[in-house]
């Protein structure tokens, strides 16, 4: 018996507004009606992700910054998996020697490398190229009004970096870069897009935010299906037996999932909600 539903974001649960639309949300509230949990597994911050599921009446529990926070439907962190310092201070020295983008999420704030740079130039560039970083564009504009320059970060347990995300239209530069970031076991580094490479704790997966989380709820995998779309999803697909690619994620993606669905743009998370709800109903 299923008992919870896990949803990436971008490029799944929202569609090419970056909204998740309406079918989708009346799909949601009918399994949440039915008995079974949704939960969102995002690389967005809680701020940002729960706009978006506040704008449809929608209250779940969140796995933010893929894996590195979880949070319950009051919005109470439940969960936290932070960088080492160490780890960071290096990571951060290299970006600012090579001249590359980033920004810093912490619980509260989000940090850009030369902010007003990246606000004039950078995010201008991002919103011409759709085909490039549509999803990395959205992720960010959401974060726009609370985000601080890097300058003003400060390193301290109160705190601490949850996640870090690399920007480059460079393909090159960015292999460089990941060459460079596996240097440091305690890494994960993967992407949700295009031009970006994504950082977190080792064990700040969205798949084993959900195993932890599963565990307080008395689950198993076997009771969990999981949708998503990149790279960032593929522990959660790849450890659940009831797992979801989307039509537009991937072949890579879709090799790692149980199944395939509709793209975001054609209800591909409402799609395999309402087949569920009809299955539950036998």
């Amino acid at each position: 018996m299923i008992k919870l539903f896990a949803s990436d974001m971008d490029g799944t649960l929202l569609d090419e507004t970056h909204t998740i639309n309406d079918r989708t949300a009346k799909a949601i509230h009918d399994l949440q009606a039915a008995g079974v949990e949704f939960m969102i597994a995002t690389g967005r911050d809680y701020q940002s992700a729960s706009r978006l599921t506040k704008a449809q009446n929608i209250s779940c529990a969140m796995i933010n910054l893929n894996g590195a926070l979880v949070h319950d439907k009051d919005g109470n962190v439940i969960y936290d998996c932070p960088l080492e310092q160490e780890t960071i201070e290096s990571v951060i020295a290299y970006l600012n020697d090579h001249d590359l983008l980033y920004t810093i999420y912490t619980e509260a704030y989000t940090y850009f490398y030369n902010r007003d740079e990246y606000i004039q130039n950078t995010f201008k560039n991002l919103q011409k190229r759709f085909d490039f970083d549509d999803l990395t564009a959205a992720q960010i504009k959401d974060n726009l009004m609370e985000n601080k320059d890097a300058s003003e970060f400060t390193f301290s347990k109160e705190n601490p970096v949850l996640k870090m995300m690399i920007m480059n239209e460079n393909d090159d530069k960015l292999h460089q870069t990941r060459l460079y970031l596996e240097k440091f076991p305690e890494l994960d580094v993967t992407s949700s897009g295009p031009g970006n490479l994504e950082i977190t704790h080792k064990d700040a997966q969205k798949g084993l935010a959900i195993i932890k989380y599963i565990e307080k709820q008395g689950y198993t995998m076997d009771n969990v299906v999981t949708i998503g779309d990149s790279l960032n999803d593929r522990s959660m697909l790849q450890l659940c037996p009831n797992s979801y690619a989307m039509a537009n994620a991937s072949e890579e993606i879709k090799e790692m999932a149980a199944h395939t669905t509709f793209s975001n743009d054609q209800y591909g998370v409402a799609v395999v909600i309402e087949e569920l709800l009809e299955n539950m109903k036998k």
